[in-house]
């Protein structure tokens, strides 16, 4: 019972963690395999660094900053795609971290 209890869990966070990917790429990058597989990789790489309560808060509330900004790069695009259809500017939301590191730590 234990065992299918922590499988239906793993499940679920396996189906939020896709979720979140699908949202972040957004509808071009999330059907290319090669992309979600990286970024599957990317956030368990993240997850293994944050294996207690306040990192997982963290990366919880990473992964909802990153979604909600995605949505505003969208935005920003349909917006600069009106207003100069011929000029092909795109914008595009990109993460920075130290050299040979996986970001800033928390955010303030």
């Amino acid at each position: 019972m234990r065992d299918l209890h922590h499988d239906r869990e793993l499940e679920a966070t396996e189906r939020s963690r896709d979720e979140f990917i699908t949202e972040i790429l957004g509808e071009d990058r999330s059907p290319v395999r090669d992309q979600m597989d990286v970024a599957r990789k990317y956030i368990l790489t993240l997850q293994n660094f944050n294996r207690d309560a306040e990192g997982k808060e963290t990366l919880q509330d990473f992964l909802l900053r990153a979604k909600k900004a995605k949505a505003m790069v969208d935005e920003a695009n349909e917006i600069t795609d009106f207003i100069w259809p011929h000029k092909e500017l795109v914008f595009e939301l990109v993460t920075t971290a130290p050299a040979l590191a996986f970001g800033f730590g928390k955010s303030r």
